[in-house]
């Protein structure tokens, strides 16, 4: 690839490179919204639950559902440990550490979530409301689930970062349903909660959080259904995809226009001649013509009062990348004594192909020999 061919579509190979990062970017970030809403499957999913502590192999971060129950004791210093992960523990039969692996199998009821940020009075809150659709014909001791996890998470002087944290745990053991299978759980989190356990105090920085519903047997802990979604981000980023495929389109359009400019200032520097001036050893000026990528015609040069060419320099063409050297001949103007100044200033017209016609200023020096 040749330079002119280079310079025409580096500014766009930038350009691009530019969006691409960019829409990783906005990929990446939590979208705006104050209210989220979310709906469990036909299907319970595959989930894991993760019984460990900060010596062990850290949880992975992937596409699959999982909860960290780190081991919790007095002395814990790295604060991911929570008294309910021991009662957890029990429930499943889990004496130490393990994994425990739950297949999907068919949902015998519907969970439907509606979480936002709202207010308790003076004070912020989570606020979850939780609707409950039993199916077809199941225990009436139900326990609802409500689990709050945390990837991502920073331990002071530990390496890596700790994922699928269990950080909140609630449940229900009176979930009352109605004849015709209905019924609706409302549970509010105060920030100060969250905050006592280990959560931030900027609602902002909930975007690592998950908010996990299980819906099983209280006595065999068989399980009905399971939904997981994220936490509500108010003001945090764009409100949908559609709002940031809107910043990635203006945002290409503004790439474009500074890729466009940058490609003109280019091929401006690339394509026009050079004009540099001198003298020689008798005190003549000499102009030189350096071409660029283009070559170009010298249609006229002019020199401006109190000086004129004693000698017309003619039209000529030169070819792109070659130097040329004039030397200018003056004298004072018709009917003016020589002039108290040695400056020379000079216009070169000249046509440069697929640009067009230019005008250059040379500014020269007549020097005194003698």
């Amino acid at each position: 690839m040749d330079g002119d061919k280079a310079g025409s579509w580096a500014p766009i190979l930038v350009t691009f490179l530019l969006l691409s990062i960019a829409g990783w970017g906005l990929g990446s970030l939590s979208t705006n919204t104050d209210i989220i809403k979310a709906n469990s499957n036909d299907e319970i999913p595959r989930f894991f639950e993760h019984f460990t502590d900060i010596d062990q192999v850290p949880i992975p971060l992937d596409h699959e559902i999982r909860l960290g129950w780190y081991a919790w004791n007095e002395n814990d210093t790295s604060g991911l440990g929570i008294p309910a992960s021991s009662y957890r523990a029990s429930d499943l039969s889990i004496n130490g550490t393990g994994t425990i692996i739950h297949e999907n199998e068919t949902a015998k009821a519907d969970l439907e979530i509606q979480l936002e940020w709202g207010h308790n009075g003076d004070e912020m809150s989570l606020n979850a409301t939780i609707d409950i659709h039993i199916r077809e014909s199941v225990s009436e001791n139900l326990i609802l689930r409500m689990i709050i996890i945390e990837d991502e998470l920073e331990i002071e002087g530990r390496t890596p970062n700790q994922n699928a944290v269990v950080r909140l745990y609630r449940m229900s053991i009176a979930v009352n349903h109605t004849a015709d299978g209905n019924t609706t759980h409302v549970e509010t989190f105060p920030l100060t909660d969250l905050v006592e356990h280990g959560l931030p105090t900027d609602i902002q920085e909930y975007h690592r959080m998950r908010f996990v519903v299980l819906l099983s047997d209280y006595d065999t802990e068989e399980n009905f259904a399971l939904l997981m979604t994220d936490v509500p981000m108010s003001e945090s980023g764009p409100e949908n995809t559609g709002a940031k495929a809107a910043i990635l389109i203006g945002l290409g359009i503004l790439l474009l226009c500074l890729g466009s400019i940058s490609r003109a200032e280019w091929k401006r520097e690339y394509m026009l001649p050079r004009l540099t001036g001198k003298t020689d050893g008798n005190g003549l000026p000499i102009a030189i013509i350096r071409t660029g990528g283009s070559a170009i015609t010298l249609r006229e040069v002019r020199v401006n009062s109190p000086w004129r060419l004693a000698r017309a320099i003619q039209s000529i063409e030169i070819p792109s990348d070659t130097e040329k050297t004039f030397q200018l001949r003056v004298k004072p103007e018709r009917g003016h004594d020589e002039p108290d100044t040695n400056v020379i200033h000079t216009e070169w017209s000249v046509e440069v192909e697929k640009m067009g016609g230019w005008v250059l200023d040379l500014v020269l020096r007549k020097q005194q020999v003698g």
